[in-house]
């Protein structure tokens, strides 16, 4: 089972540049992580969303398992040094959130190779629906069919709530 923990960062307006090649670093050295993702902000029109506008940064780092998480998160792993104001001075004030999932990813079969440069769209679902099984199941049959028609999609991951034990200092997310 894979599994996906997002880190997201909304910096404070006078956070100074980023310096995103020692913050990859840092995300390399991570053990047990099978693959990670830096996803930055950038302009998009969305006609059905209007929202407080995109964070600073999400990392979003894939493990394998839960053993292989639960341990990068522990007070002494080494997800701790990603929430360091010390080592990223950048981070200082910032407004740091945590959520780990379960990945459920669906290749899409498009003809031609992947751009270069591609976009990910990422959307949080905030709250508890009444019954998590029927809106889970409503999302999943009516919703990804249409993700699938989008043009150029080659991707679609549907992220799951998932339970984890952790000792990072950022705020826990209940996105659905």
């Amino acid at each position: 089972m894979v599994l996906s923990l997002f880190l997201t960062y909304r910096l404070s307006p006078d956070a100074g540049p980023l310096l995103p090649g020692d913050f990859a670093s840092c995300v390399a050295a991570v053990p047990g992580l099978s693959d990670a993702v830096l996803h930055v902000p950038t302009a998009a029109s969305d006609p059905y969303l209007k929202d407080d506008g995109p964070p600073s940064l999400v990392l979003q780092c894939y493990f394998d398992g839960l053993d292989s998480l639960e341990s990068a998160s522990r007070r002494s792993g080494a997800l701790q040094a990603l929430l360091d104001p010390l080592a990223f001075t950048w981070l200082a004030g910032a407004d740091v959130t945590q959520q780990a999932m379960v990945v459920r990813s669906h290749s899409v079969k498009r003809n031609g190779a992947v751009p270069p440069r591609h976009c990910a769209y990422l959307v949080g679902y905030e709250g508890a629906p009444e019954s998590y099984d029927t809106w889970l199941g409503h999302y999943l049959d009516h919703h990804l069919p249409l993700m699938f028609r989008l043009p150029d999609i080659r991707l679609v991951e549907i992220y799951t709530r998932l339970d984890w034990m952790t000792s990072l200092s950022a705020r826990r997310e209940t996105f659905v």
